[in-house]
């Protein structure tokens, strides 16, 4: 699992445009999947709010090969 950090694009943003893209990430925590509310990890961490609003979880596994990480990569560097 991976904290990324938009440097200005909101959680909720992100979101919806690498859906366009064919990815499914998420904004919070697993806990609190399905809403918008600020990580409760974030939070624990220390994150501040405006930071915290900007960031998305992006889950791997055993099968991500490095074409998709790559894909992925591109396509989440492209929204800036």
């Amino acid at each position: 699992i991976l904290a990324l950090v938009h440097p200005t694009m909101r959680a909720d943003v992100q979101l919806i445009r690498l859906d366009a893209t064919g990815f499914a990430v998420s904004a919070g925590s697993a806990c609190s999947s399905g809403t918008l509310k600020k990580s409760r990890v974030l939070d624990a961490f220390g994150v501040p709010d405006d930071v915290a609003a900007r960031t998305i979880r992006v889950s791997i596994g055993w099968n991500t090969t490095a074409q998709e990480l790559e894909r992925f990569a591109a396509a989440w560097g492209s929204l800036c």
